[in-house]
């Protein structure tokens, strides 16, 4: 990851705390405190790097290679450090490419013991 990874921002969200645009009802999808989410958020800054979590069409052979359940239309694989600790709903912006949420999250181990890094599916978010 430090040779070929970039950097991302990492949002967490603190369901404790209502975001000031959510108090009304539904959240700004637009509000730069929140990001939408309708909660206090955290961001952090990681490196990380990505693939992509879909196949073409013409290439239907290959998803035999890939384990079940990894591949996705629209959505890409991240791998993170073991310090990140991400979750489900979180959410993975990339400025120039946009807003992705985390929907699936699984841990891979060193030696069956250590969290080495994890593996983060992130689907890109619907625009309204």
């Amino acid at each position: 990851m430090a040779r070929h990874g970039y950097d991302i921002y990492y949002v967490r969200r603190d369901y404790r705390v209502r975001c000031l645009c959510a108090y009304q009802g539904e959240p700004n999808p637009r509000c730069n405190k929140c990001f939408g989410t309708g909660h206090k958020v955290y961001v952090s800054k990681y490196r990380t790097w990505r693939r992509s979590a879909s196949v073409p069409e013409s290439l239907v052979g290959l998803l035999r290679l890939e384990p079940p359940g990894w591949t996705h239309p629209d959505a890409w694989i991240y791998y993170l450090p073991y310090y990140v600790r991400p979750k489900e709903q979180d959410l993975i912006i990339e400025p120039p490419r946009g807003r992705y949420v985390v929907t699936s999250v699984e841990t891979l181990r060193q030696d069956m013991r250590k969290v080495a890094y994890y593996r983060v599916v992130a689907r890109a978010e619907v625009k309204e």
